[in-house]
């Protein structure tokens, strides 16, 4: 039994299915921003397949806290056979949700088969033919490609041919592209209500005019074991008969694809080297470092002021938090959350009972208040979004590196700090040794402080009040006769002591944005201009690059020839390595 690693879910069930949705710009990062990012709206029309793959990834949403601790598992061996319906089915035997099954990549049961002379049998199970949801459809093939020799397909006579039928062939497809099906499967007829020869003849001539080709159609009465066993022994010598065969025919075209890619990449190697020759690489390196370091000591100088600008403000409460809490708690104090004159109040206290009403409106007022301080992420976000923006000046200035990405930027997407800060990222990560920096250029872009993911765990016990089984809300629980007047005044100040408890836990972080502002930019100062002999020359190798960028008119003419050239010795080097495997 083999589980998903936690990437590995992101990467063939969540995001295959944002792409097919049309939102895969929005598609999460980590199991944390999946289960707490709402998604966007998508607009599924008539399409049932959309509709059903986006009502399939609110229910992946809605249950990660049940199977998130399966991710990451690691292989398990002998499973006791009581223990397989938590790990493969959907529901218990009491007919009860279980969520186990979502973490589980594949499972393999190994039992006795009775025919001796067959090495193994496999019985693939597949997620219910006309649901899969997005990359199911090739990671499933690609199981059945590695595993069996031959499929057989079985199906009731009495059954009409429909979609699952094509759905499944085609999926056997997937499996083997370079060979015929029809020389490797066989589609065989449950003689369930009596058929005969005509019956046989009139259900293959319908399945082969849907295009579902096999080696064969036989009609077996599949409760007869010896009537099985029989025609189970005639398909076994068939495959045994075709499988060299089919083996040589397949090696041969893979063999043949790959020579076919090794020829090709060898040619691009030729020709890239023939074309690298022509380059003339000219310029003055020990002018280019000395340019760097004057530059570079500006850099280094400006974001130091600016570490410490940040270190000075430890210990202090952030204003925009503070700004900002106090804005949202004079709001939640203001609110009436419960209105005992409201029509609809009224209606639903009258088909659901008060008792009911009350508990529901508890669970709705620790929701609001929970989505009241989300907006506190505003003046962090703000926060750090400025320290990104002040360091991007810097680089573009006394770095001299403002026109480095013009090429690539849009007039708009030159303006935002995160995606410079990520593509300056990306290459010099390029470069020798320059993985440290861009990792840390990459850290300092995420870096941020929110109230779902710093704040709510802490202050999630001031929202006592507001459920009956904590014992914080003895004096604002429901009690017998209770009329709605009393029960709406309860529900009033359970919720104004929930926010006033709520903030005062929050104002105790009030320097906490602060703090791990400063903890972003000194890290990513560390890195980025620190000292270390290693780092300086990651930059000056980059600065060699776009010299014709940084000083135009000095090294224009050295530049276009040293990137490229660069960037051509690069390539050659990865094709060569590739061509190399395939061999």
């Amino acid at each position: 039994m083999e589980f998903y690693t936690e990437k590995e879910f992101l990467d063939i069930v969540v995001q295959p299915t944002y792409r097919d949705l049309g939102i895969d710009g929005s598609s999460p990062f980590s199991l944390g921003e999946f289960q707490n990012t709402p998604f966007p709206q998508v607009d599924c029309g008539s399409d049932t397949n959309k509709q059903n793959l986006y009502d399939r990834l609110k229910k992946l949403q809605a249950n990660v806290p049940y199977y998130k601790t399966m991710l990451n598992q690691p292989r398990k061996e002998n499973v006791p056979r009581e223990l397989f319906r938590q790990y493969i089915a959907m529901f218990d035997v009491n007919g009860k949700d279980i969520f186990d099954w979502i973490a589980v990549k594949n499972v393999e049961i190994h039992c006795p088969f009775t025919v001796s002379d067959v090495g193994q049998i496999a019985l693939c199970d597949t997620p219910g033919l006309g649901s899969f949801v997005s990359d199911e459809v090739k990671n499933l093939a690609v199981k059945i490609g590695e595993n069996i020799d031959a499929a057989l397909m079985v199906k009731k006579i009495s059954q009409k041919v429909d979609t699952r039928d094509t759905t499944l062939y085609t999926l056997l497809g997937y499996a083997f592209p370079e060979l015929e099906r029809k020389d490797w499967s066989y589609f065989i007829l449950n003689n369930d209500n009596g058929s005969g020869e005509p019956e046989r003849t009139e259900y293959e001539t319908e399945l082969r005019e849907k295009r579902i080709i096999c080696g064969s159609y036989p009609l077996i009465d599949c409760r007869q074991d010896e009537t099985v066993r029989k025609e189970f022994d005639t398909i076994l010598d068939g495959i045994a008969v075709n499988q060299q065969a089919l083996d040589d025919t397949l090696y041969q075209a893979r063999f043949q694809e790959v020579e076919k890619l090794v020829g090709e990449i060898q040619t691009l190697v030729e020709k890239a080297r023939g074309l690298i020759k022509n380059l003339v690489v000219a310029g003055n390196p020990g002018l280019i470092v000395k340019m760097f370091n004057d530059c570079w000591g500006d850099v280094a100088v400006d974001i130091s002021n600016i570490v410490e600008k940040c270190k000075d403000a430890c210990g202090d409460e952030n204003n925009e938090f503070t700004g900002k809490l106090k804005e949202i708690e004079e709001q939640e104090m203001n609110r009436i959350v419960a209105d005992a004159k409201d029509a609809g109040t009224i209606k639903t206290i009258k088909r659901d009972g008060l008792p009911q009403w009350f508990a529901d409106k508890q669970r709705e007022l620790r929701i609001d208040l929970s989505m009241a301080f989300d907006t506190l992420d505003e003046g962090c976000e703000s926060l750090f979004d400025k320290i990104r923006q002040d360091v991007v000046n810097i680089l573009k200035k006394e770095g001299k590196l403002a026109t480095v990405f013009d090429s690539e930027m849009s007039e708009e997407s030159k303006n935002d700090a995160n995606l410079w800060l990520k593509m300056l990222a990306e290459q010099i990560g390029e470069n020798q040794n320059g993985g440290k920096i861009a990792r840390s250029i990459g850290m300092f872009c995420k870096a941020s402080y929110s109230f779902r993911g710093n704040m709510l765990h802490r202050v999630r016990k001031t929202f006592g009040v507001l459920d009956s089984s904590d014992t914080q809300s003895e004096h604002y629980s429901f009690s017998p006769g209770d009329t709605v007047d009393d029960v709406c005044d309860k529900l009033q100040m359970a919720y104004e002591k929930a926010v006033s408890e709520c903030c005062k836990e929050l104002r105790k972080l009030a320097q906490e944005p602060n703090n791990v502002r400063y903890a972003a930019i000194d890290s990513f100062a560390d890195v980025c201009c620190g000292a270390m002999l290693l780092l300086q020359n990651v930059w000056e190798r980059f600065y060699e690059q776009h010299a014709g960028e940084v000083w135009p008119e000095t090294f224009s003419k050295f530049t276009d020839n040293s990137k490229l050239k660069q960037d051509w010795d690069n390539e050659i080097r990865k094709l060569e390595t590739a061509a190399g495997l395939l061999k």
